[in-house]
C-alpha cells in the first residue's frame, strides 16, 4: 500500500473537497471540538491561514489501496519541543487500522521534528479514541466534565 502524506498548505481543490467531506461526516463533527458542519468558503479560508500559522500544521494522508482510506493528522501549538496532536479518518471507508496508521505517522512526524511531548484531548464518550490513544501509551494528565487531556512522552 502506498501512503501520501500531503501538507493542507499545498493541495489541489478535489483534496480540499475530500477533507472537508471526511470533516463534515456527522460521527467526525460530534467527536470534534467545533461540531458545526463546515462550509467550503470557511474550510478553504482555514487552508489559507495555515500558511501564515507556523504554529499549526495540518496533513492529508491518502491510503492508496483498493479501499482508499484516508485521514488527517494535525499538529497545533507547535513549540521547540512539544505539540497538541488530532486525527480524523474517513468514515466512508471500510479499510481497518487507519487509526493506528494516522498514529503511526503522527509518532514519524514528530520525532522528524524533534518534539518531546506530544498532548491532546479527547471527549470521554470517544471510547475508540480512548482505546487508540491508550494503545500508544498516551496518559490522562488532567481532564474537565466532557473531556480527558492526555500526553505521551517521546523518547529518541
Amino acid at each position: 500500500m502506498e501512503i501520501e502524506v500531503r501538507n493542507f498548505t499545498n493541495m489541489d481543490d478535489s483534496k480540499i473537497y475530500k477533507i472537508l467531506e471526511w470533516r463534515n461526516h456527522p460521527i467526525v463533527r460530534q467527536f470534534s471540538n467545533n461540531q458545526n458542519e463546515i462550509t467550503i468558503n470557511e474550510h478553504k479560508a482555514f487552508v489559507e491561514k495555515l500558511s501564515e500559522n507556523k504554529s499549526r500544521e495540518y496533513y492529508f494522508v491518502n491510503l492508496q489501496s483498493k479501499n482508499n482510506g484516508g485521514g488527517v493528522i494535525h499538529f497545533n501549538n507547535i513549540t521547540s519541543d512539544e505539540a497538541e496532536i488530532g486525527l480524523y479518518k474517513d468514515l466512508k471507508s471500510n479499510m481497518h487500522k487507519v487509526g493506528e496508521i494516522l498514529m503511526d505517522l503522527i509518532l514519524i512526524i514528530a520525532k522528524e521534528k524533534g518534539l518531546k511531548k506530544l498532548k491532546l484531548d479527547v471527549l470521554k464518550n470517544n471510547g475508540r479514541a480512548l482505546v487508540l490513544y491508550g494503545r500508544y501509551n498516551f496518559r490522562i494528565k488532567n481532564e474537565d466534565d466532557q473531556s480527558y487531556f492526555m500526553e505521551k512522552e517521546l523518547h529518541s
